[in-house]
């Protein structure tokens, strides 16, 4: 996932965080 928006890091940090969030929740 990360290395996905490695090139988008910008835009996709929030995404990064949420989704880091949400999987270790799940």
């Amino acid at each position: 996932m990360r290395s996905t928006c490695d090139t988008f890091f910008s835009k996709c940090y929030d995404a990064l965080i949420w989704g880091d969030y949400l999987y270790k929740v799940l």
